[in-house]
């Protein structure tokens, strides 16, 4: 009996990946990749580029970076019902870093960035259909190979 119901699960499972990717496993935002504007990112991402600056948002991230190739970022909203955190590095050539779509009642990311040069780390969070933000700049030491 277990093992039937094992198979009609992963059954369910592999034919909603295969028939329909997008809603299982997320949907890639080329758009927001593709744009080197910051506003034009974040509007194409949200559907709006207006945000409100919030204090309830914590960057936890070096302020100088002695590797630019690996930069920890942690991120914590304690917005409540937190939607998605978006990562906007304003100095790259492509701003757009990542999105996160959060789940649950925890809104915290960890993850690593690659900064070229010394920039501002825009991070944006929607929250009950309204967009917040907060900044941090991030300094590049004068040793770093991340074009290499």
């Amino acid at each position: 009996m277990k093992r039937r119901m094992f198979l009609k699960r992963g059954l369910a499972v592999t034919l909603s990946c295969v028939l329909s990717p997008g809603l299982v496993l997320g949907r890639y935002p080329q758009e927001a990749f593709d744009n080197n504007d910051v506003m034009g990112s974040i509007s194409a991402l949200h559907g709006s580029s207006t945000f409100s600056p919030s204090t309830d948002i914590t960057i936890i991230a070096p302020r100088i970076a002695k590797n630019g190739k690996v930069v920890p970022i942690q991120v914590i909203s304690n917005i409540p019902n937190t939607e998605s955190i978006s990562l906007i590095f304003e100095s790259s050539i492509n701003p757009f870093m990542a999105s996160f779509n959060i789940f649950g009642s925890e809104a915290f990311i960890s993850t690593r960035i690659k900064v070229e040069e010394t920039g501002s780390l825009l991070v944006v969070v929607k929250a009950g259909g309204e967009l917040f933000a907060t900044k941090q700049e991030i300094r590049v030491s004068a040793d770093n190979s991340c074009l290499a």
